[in-house]
């Protein structure tokens, strides 16, 4: 087709690897791989797709699907059905006991069907002869792993892929049978295990399934010394995609005489068989063009084999409805034999006049024409189709109109026809002399206008008045109001100092009280009459009895950046919810709210991914831009638990994403650093349990802003004076962080006050010490 017609598929692999974990009951009869007591080892509340961390975070029946990522975060795993089922059972098989020993799995994942199967099985013995092993599927199918082979050779190992049971129900119980048929020799079933893929399971005959085609191929019995005889399958087998072969009877010389089952396309030895075999059905072989080839030796003759059934496989169909939308079931079969499948093929593209919804029911140079039928590119049955996409014709360079005369599209050259005053349009160029196309979709008048962006509009010829406004679309018409701009917003309110500002009609009306004089270091702040400090000081509420918050709390003016602090740790609590190491280093940042750390003491929901959240408005007396997080909870399952912090600006840390599995309680003390940006600000903390049963508190969470590191450059002579208002410098006569406590100054100068970015005044004396 010349449209696009095919999709393409891109698939992204992502390495997976299923870890081994708990499993089901095993059915009756069999061995349960983990015991009685299994269950009691992990925690099995999640269902299919919750996230996990391990095995143990699923429901029985399921497998934590741990994904491996090469960048990070990576993430998270989830539940997932199970496909890998194995076992280290070590236990002893019944020595001469054809009962032997049976171990199981049972698969629970309804409502799919077998994709492929691999077994893998670990058997020590010391003679591998004695052992039949055999495996059963929830169908009752029994495939043969190994049947008294290998003679006196020790030990057995099993790995293969059996493809005997593609296609069969997936869920239910898988029996692996293991039999010592002869005395004195013994040994153990050490391990074994199976490996599924799913696919959903076939609901109809003809579609991927089993056809068992009867049949009588056999040889003389007994077969005759010296025998190289071949007998064809293919006029049973021919088209299959898998074939297997039952025998009513199989028995030849051991070692001497043989039964190849042989690829005819590549001539390779499928599967060898010697010696006797008695009723059994083969594995699946993945071709339809077999046969079979009888070779003996000069000495003894036993019966030969009869096969009594061939069982075909294919993608096949009894009937159109067999093959799906856009497919059909042909006449003729592929194979000679009955009851036998047909292949699908794919149903020819409508011709002309053919039925259509879309281009892609046409065939090669037609297209879904407006009456819904299949028409030849160029052609139109209304004026509409000329445009229709996929309706392939040349298009006349001209200005004109589209025409659609006998049936066939075209154009009518000529001078087009402008647009009047509501006539539709798309562009201004398509409408007469003053006008222009509006943002309706329709020809106006120049300087008139429908929405307040015609009157920018290309094309919109109108005269703007010479002054700085807002542009008006008042009453169909183009106009500007020149009134000053508003410097506020009707409503709003602010502070001036001890005066308080109201917007009025997009200016500030604010009072005009006469403001008390900002007290000095020392005096009193704040109360009921709300005193304020100097500029560089800021009041602290001090240790005073009154409570967190409230407005009328007197304080002291206290340099904003106090004395250097001792590094004592005699915590106290501000009413920011922050634990400072000391007073001094609380003062003039926060309110004093009690003696000793903020404590905390809030159960965390059991099983609620919502959690527990707490905050603190960190603050200092400085600029910072990381912070010291202190976190502890008390909880008897630490792997239930994801702990993550929010930083100021938005950042979230996640500190433990359910790790620790079963230990008690978590701890964490770290600095988290925000890089260029503020850590001073609001900090969150949140903890959820994500699994029933295990319970726990949050008992402590802290921040503490942390000052930068200054560098100590040498001092500059200053200028006269200064007033340091921002940046890394100070014109003092020294470099420093804007978070230094301390500055210098050049020995013998007098220096005015330099403030730094947090407000601080520092009086530099012309012996170089600080005040």
């Amino acid at each position: 087709m010349r449209n696009l017609r095919s999709f393409l598929l891109l698939s992204l692999l992502v390495a997976c690897a299923a870890q081994p974990g708990s499993y089901t009951s095993a059915p009756d009869g069999v061995d349960s791989p983990d015991g009685p007591d299994a269950a009691l080892q992990t925690k099995s509340e999640p269902v299919l797709g919750v996230e996990c961390i391990a095995d143990a975070d699923c429901g029985p029946s399921e497998q934590c699907q741990t994904i491996y990522c090469i960048t990070t975060p990576c993430p998270p795993a989830h539940c997932a059905v199970r496909r890998e089922f194995s076992e280290a059972p070590d236990l002893a098989i019944p020595d001469n006991d054809a009962a032997g020993l049976s171990r199981g799995f049972v698969v629970a994942n309804p409502g799919t069907s077998v994709a492929s199967l691999h077994i893998s099985a670990q058997i020590r013995h010391t003679w591998r002869g004695d052992l039949r092993v055999t495996l059963t599927s929830p169908s009752g199918t029994e495939h043969v792993l190994a049947n008294r082979e290998g003679g006196s050779a020790d030990d057995l190992t099993i790995s293969e892929n059996l493809p005997v049971f593609d296609g069969e129900p997936a869920s239910g119980s898988w029996t692996l049978k293991v039999a010592d048929l002869a005395a004195q020799d013994t040994g153990r079933l050490v391990s074994w295990g199976l490996t599924f893929s799913y696919t959903e399971a076939s609901d109809g005959p003809g579609r991927e399934v089993w056809t068992s085609v009867p049949v009588v191929v056999e040889s003389h019995h007994p077969y005759a010394n010296g025998e190289d005889h071949v007998f064809s399958l293919r006029e049973f087998t021919s088209g299959a995609t898998q074939v297997r072969l039952t025998f009513a009877k199989l028995d030849l010389e051991r070692g001497y005489d043989n039964l190849d089952v042989v690829d005819t396309d590549t001539g390779r030895v499928l599967r060898r068989y010697s010696g006797n075999y008695g009723n059994f059905t083969t594995q699946a072989f993945s071709t339809g063009n077999l046969e079979l080839r009888l070779t003996s030796d000069g000495s003894v003759t036993r019966y030969g084999f009869r096969i009594v059934a061939i069982d075909v496989f294919g993608l096949g169909c009894l009937e159109d409805a067999d093959c799906g939308e856009g497919n059909f079931c042909p006449v003729v079969r592929e194979c000679a034999t009955t009851p036998c499948f047909q292949a699908c093929g794919v149903s020819p593209l409508g011709f002309e006049d053919a039925p259509c919804d879309t281009n892609a029911d046409c065939a090669e140079q037609l297209y879904c024409a407006g009456d819904g039928t299949c028409q030849p590119d160029g052609s139109c049955n209304a004026l509409a189709d000329c445009d229709a996409e996929g309706n392939i014709y040349v298009r006349i360079l001209c200005v004109g109109n589209s025409t659609c005369e006998a049936g066939r599209c075209g154009y009518q050259c000529g001078t087009p026809l402008l647009g009047v005053e509501g006539d539709p349009c798309s562009a201004s160029s398509e409408c007469q002399d003053a006008l222009y196309c509006a943002g309706d979709g329709t020809c106006q008048a120049d300087a008139s206008c429908v929405v307040p962006d015609d009157c920018y509009a290309d094309g919109n010829a109108w005269i703007r008045p010479a002054c700085a406004g807002t542009t008006l679309c008042n009453a169909g018409s183009c106009a500007m109001d020149c009134s000053p701009p508003p410097v506020c917003h009707d409503g709003e309110t602010s502070a001036r100092d001890c005066n308080t500002c109201e917007c009025v009609a997009g200016a500030w009306n604010c009072t005009t009280r006469s403001c008390p004089t900002p007290g000095a270091e020392g005096s009193t702040c704040g109360g009921i009459a709300g005193l304020r400090c100097a500029a560089g000081l800021v009041c602290d509420a001090g240790r005073g009895t009154g409570s967190c918050g409230m407005p009328d709390r007197a304080g002291t003016c206290i340099s904003e950046l106090s004395v250097v602090c001792s590094e004592e740790y005699a915590p106290v609590c501000g009413c920011n919810g922050q634990t400072f190491g000391n007073d001094c280093r609380r003062a003039g940042v926060a309110e004093f709210d009690h003696d000793g750390e903020c404590s905390l003491s809030t159960a965390i929901p059991d099983n609620d991914a919502a959690g527990v959240s707490t905050s603190i408005d960190a603050r200092a007396a400085f600029t910072s831009t990381s912070a010291q997080v202190v976190v502890d909870l008390t909880h008897s399952w630490r792997g239930d638990l994801v702990v993550s912090v929010t930083a100021p600006n938005g950042r979230v840390f996640t500190l433990s994403r359910r790790e620790g599995a079963s230990a008690d309680d978590f701890h964490f003390d770290g600095l988290l650093d925000l890089g260029t940006e503020s850590a001073v600000g609001t900090w969150t903390l949140n903890v959820a349990d994500l699994a029933r049963y295990d319970e726990g508190t949050l008992t402590r969470f802290n921040v503490t802003p942390q000052p930068r590191i200054c560098a100590t450059p040498a001092c500059a002579p200053p200028p006269v004076g200064c007033d340091y208002v921002g940046g890394d410098e100070c014109s003092c006569g020294r470099l420093v962080c804007d978070d230094c406590r301390v500055t210098g100054c050049g020995l013998g100068q007098s220096c005015q006050p330099c403030r730094t970015t947090s407000g601080s005044n520092f009086v530099c004396l012309p012996d170089g010490s600080i005040c």
